[in-house]
C-alpha cells in the first residue's frame, strides 16, 4: 500500500495553496496531495462547470464594486469571496455572481413566498447564495445551510464613551468607600487623641506642659487638618504623640495617592462606556434602553422569566414608550446620550437592504489597513445605515458603520457594547439536497482547521477605533470645566463665609443694642 502523504507544515501564506493542491504563487511549486474525505470520493464532480451564486453588498463578508452606468458587478472582495475563490480553485469550477434585485437576505412573506437571496435559491435562479446568512429554522425548511463559518452576536448601540462628570472630578481619585473610611478615621483618631491627652495623670510633653485641656472637637479638627499639613499645637502626652506619628504616616500615603491619581485623571481622563454588555446595561442606571417594536429582542425580553433577559424586559413592560416604531427613532434617542438601542431584526418582515461602500482594502499591507477602511466607507453613491436611520444587526457591520460616522462627523456620536447577545451562526445557502453541499462543507471545515478563517478575519474586519474601544489620548491641557468642581467648592466656601459674617454682624448689633438699653 502506498504511503499516504499529508500537507507538510507550511508558512501561513502557503496554507491556501495546500488546500488548493498546488502552489502557483510561492516556492511550493509541486502538487501537495491530500486525501479527500468520504464526501468527496463520490463520482460526482463539478470540475469545469459554472455555477450561479447570488450575493449582495454586506461588509466585511461580501463587498461589491459596481459600474456606475450599467450597475454591473466589476469586482468582488471580502471574507466570503476569498473563501469562494479558494474553494473554486480547489474543486476546479467557475462561478458567476448575480446581485439580488431586492437587496435582501430573504424573509417569509404573507403569501408564503420568500424574497431576497433565499427566494432566488428556492426558485433555482441561483445554485447558491454567498453572504452572512443567519442560520434559523424557517430558512432551513426551504434551503440548506453550509457548515457555519462564523458566529456573530446582535449589536447594542450605546452613547459615545465620556470621561465622566467633571463637576466632581476632584472626588474621582478615591472611591466613596475610601472617602467614608477617611472621615471615620478622622473622628476616631481625634477622639483617641483627646482621650490620651487628658486621661490620667500622664506628664505633658514639651512645649505643651502648661496648656489647658480643650474640647474633643478641637482634636478632631486637628486630625482633619493633618490631611493638609503636618503640624500640631495641641497639648500632648507620650501615647498621643505616638498616635500622631502613626496617623501622619497614613495621611502622607493618602495625600500623595490622591494628588498623583488626580493629576492623571485630569490630564489623561479615562473614557468610560455606560456598559460593555447586556448584563452591565441592565445593572447600570445612567441610561435606559429601547428596542424596535416587533423585533426579535422585544420577543425574547418580554417572554423571559428570569436572568438578564428578564431584567431587560422588566423596563420595557413598564415603559411601552421605549418600544419604537423604527430604527431611526432608536438611533435618535442614542444621540441624546440618555438611551441605548438594541439592533435586532424585525419579525415576519423583509430584511432591509443596506447599501455600503464598495471599495474595500485592495492593499493587504498593515500600514494601509486603517486608512483604507475609512476611505472606502466615504465613497460617493454609498450610504451609511446609521446616517440614514437604518440599524444593521451584525456586530461587525455596526463597527463599520460607526467608523464611517466617526469619519464624517469627526467625533463619536455612537458607542458599541463589546459583548453582544443572541449569538447567531453564519453560513452560506444552497438549494435543498444540492450535490455541491458535501464538497463545499469539506473545504469550509478545512479552512477553519487551518486557520484561514482567522487570517481573513484580520484582513477584512475593521480595527478598533476611539468609538468602539475608547482609550485615553495622553496628557492634555486642563480646561475650565475640568476644574469646575473645585471652583464651585471655593465659591460655596466664600458664600458660606459671607453668611457667617452677616450672622456675626447681626449678633454683634443685637448685643450692642441690649447693652445700650441697660
Amino acid at each position: 500500500m502506498p504511503r499516504r502523504r499529508r500537507c507538510r507544515p507550511l508558512p501561513r501564506e502557503a496554507l491556501e495553496e495546500c488546500l488548493v493542491g498546488y502552489g502557483s504563487n510561492s516556492r511550493h511549486r509541486r502538487a501537495v496531495p491530500h486525501r479527500q474525505p468520504a464526501a468527496d470520493s463520490s463520482t460526482f464532480s463539478i470540475k469545469n462547470t459554472t455555477i450561479t451564486v447570488s450575493t449582495l453588498h454586506r461588509p466585511p463578508f461580501t463587498m461589491l464594486e459596481k459600474d456606475k452606468e450599467t450597475n454591473a458587478i466589476v469586482s468582488a472582495h471580502g471574507m466570503c469571496f476569498s473563501m469562494l475563490q479558494l474553494i473554486s480553485e480547489s474543486l476546479g469550477f467557475r462561478y458567476r455572481l448575480v446581485e439580488v434585485p431586492d437587496n435582501g437576505f430573504g424573509a417569509l412573506q404573507e403569501d408564503g413566498t420568500w424574497d431576497g437571496m433565499v427566494g432566488m435559491v428556492m426558485r433555482k435562479e441561483a445554485d447558491a447564495a454567498v453572504s452572512s446568512f443567519t442560520v434559523n429554522y424557517a430558512r432551513y425548511t426551504v434551503i440548506d445551510f453550509t457548515y457555519p463559518y462564523f458566529e456573530e452576536p446582535t449589536g447594542i448601540i450605546i452613547p459615545a464613551a465620556t470621561s465622566g462628570d467633571t463637576m466632581f472630578s476632584f472626588l474621582t481619585p478615591f472611591s466613596w468607600e475610601v472617602w467614608v473610611m477617611t472621615g471615620v478615621c478622622v473622628v476616631v483618631v481625634g477622639w483617641l487623641l483627646h482621650l490620651l491627652s487628658t486621661a490620667g495623670d500622664l506628664p505633658l510633653l514639651y512645649p505643651n506642659e502648661r496648656r489647658r485641656p480643650v474640647h474633643r472637637s478641637r482634636y478632631i479638627a486637628d486630625a482633619a487638618q493633618a490631611l493638609l499639613g503636618q503640624s500640631n499645637e495641641m497639648r500632648q502626652t507620650g501615647p498621643s504623640r505616638v498616635l500622631h506619628a502613626a496617623w501622619w504616616c497614613l495621611v502622607l500615603i493618602l495625600m500623595h495617592s490622591y494628588s498623583g491619581t488626580l493629576i492623571a485623571s485630569l490630564t489623561s481622563p479615562k473614557l468610560v462606556k455606560v456598559a460593555d454588555s447586556l448584563a452591565e446595561l441592565t445593572e447600570q442606571t445612567q441610561v435606559e434602553w429601547s428596542v424596535r417594536r416587533g423585533s426579535v429582542s422585544q420577543l425574547v425580553f418580554l417572554q423571559a422569566k428570569s436572568g438578564v433577559y428578564e431584567r431587560a424586559g422588566r423596563l420595557l413592560k413598564g415603559r411601552p414608550d421605549l418600544l419604537l416604531g423604527s430604527d431611526k427613532e432608536g438611533l435618535a434617542l442614542v444621540r441624546t446620550g440618555r438611551y441605548a438601542f438594541y439592533c435586532s431584526p424585525a419579525l415576519k418582515v423583509r430584511s432591509a437592504g443596506l447599501v455600503y461602500p464598495a471599495d474595500w482594502p485592495r492593499k493587504k499591507t498593515p500600514d494601509s489597513r486603517v486608512n483604507s477602511h475609512v476611505r472606502s466607507i466615504g465613497m460617493q453613491g454609498c450610504g451609511n445605515p446609521l446616517m440614514s436611520g437604518s440599524c444593521p444587526q451584525g456586530l461587525s457591520f455596526l463597527e463599520f458603520a460607526i467608523a464611517d460616522d466617526l469619519e464624517k462627523n469627526g467625533k463619536c456620536s455612537f458607542g458599541l457594547a463589546g459583548d453582544g447577545f443572541l449569538n447567531a451562526h453564519i453560513a452560506w445557502i444552497f438549494q435543498k439536497n444540492s450535490p455541491y453541499m458535501p464538497l463545499v462543507n469539506t473545504r469550509l471545515m478545512l479552512m477553519a482547521q487551518s486557520g484561514l478563517l482567522a487570517k481573513w478575519r484580520r484582513e477584512f474586519f475593521p480595527p478598533p477605533n476611539e468609538c468602539t474601544k475608547p482609550s485615553p489620548k495622553g496628557p492634555r491641557r486642563l480646561a475650565l470645566k475640568d476644574l469646575s468642581g473645585c471652583i464651585t467648592l471655593a465659591v460655596a466656601g466664600v458664600l458660606l463665609a459671607a453668611m457667617v459674617l452677616l450672622g456675626e454682624l447681626l449678633v454683634v448689633r443685637i448685643t450692642t443694642k441690649k447693652k445700650n438699653r441697660k
